[in-house]
């Protein structure tokens, strides 16, 4: 029995590091997309975005590129994702889907850097945390040492239906998630009707 115990405790050990070490490989992938252009197409405009280099990197909590591991109560993992040579084209489109007028881009060729932080435990881990800290599970800041950005009327009306269109998107990918989760639940037991009372004849 105590030999039992004793590897029905080494498994669950095992199992914990191997969560653990999978845990630490997947916050430590390196992520590279070279030479990418993106189009989105409507009835009323184009949307093209192209970059030259996309590279996502692990860093600690000063931004130093590294191996890293969760940082801190909150378990932050630190990430900065590169962009170069980025350009972002929004044209409209006349009836017959074509382009009559080529807009200057939006931005062209530029590099920025953006970084970011995912938080395992926004709260803070109960045991270092007794007050919850409510920090975002996630933060975008982003680093620029120079943008030209162009924007017409035509990119500006483009821009407003492509923010609704994807808001659109979002709510029907979420109106599914939340139908499979509510077909996942369990179907309530139907209510029996209670006895009938006896009646003299």
């Amino acid at each position: 029995e105590g030999e039992g115990k004793a590897k029905s405790g080494g498994e669950k050990g095992e199992a914990g590091w191997m969560k653990w070490m999978l845990a630490r490989v997947m916050v430590n992938v390196r992520v590279e997309v070279k030479n990418v252009v993106i189009k989105y197409c409507t009835g009323r405009f184009v949307s093209s975005i192209s970059w030259r280099l996309l590279a996502m990197d692990s860093t600690n909590s000063s931004w130093e590129r590294m191996f890293a591991d969760f940082e801190g109560p909150t378990r932050a993992a630190f990430k900065t994702v590169h962009m170069e040579d980025a350009t972002w084209c929004l044209d409209e489109v006349d009836e017959s889907g074509q382009i009559r007028f080529f807009e200057a881009p939006l931005f062209n060729r530029e590099r920025a850097t953006a970084r970011l932080i995912l938080r395992a435990t926004p709260d803070g881990m109960p045991s270092q945390c007794p007050t919850p800290l409510q920090l975002p599970i996630a933060q975008l800041d982003l680093v620029l040492d120079r943008f030209c950005l162009s924007l017409s009327d035509r990119q500006v009306e483009g821009l407003a239906l492509l923010v609704t269109e994807v808001n659109a998107f979002v709510e029907h990918i979420k109106a599914k998630k939340r139908a499979k989760e509510q077909r996942s639940l369990p179907a309530a037991a139907p209510l029996s009707a209670p006895p009938a009372l006896a009646t003299r004849p």
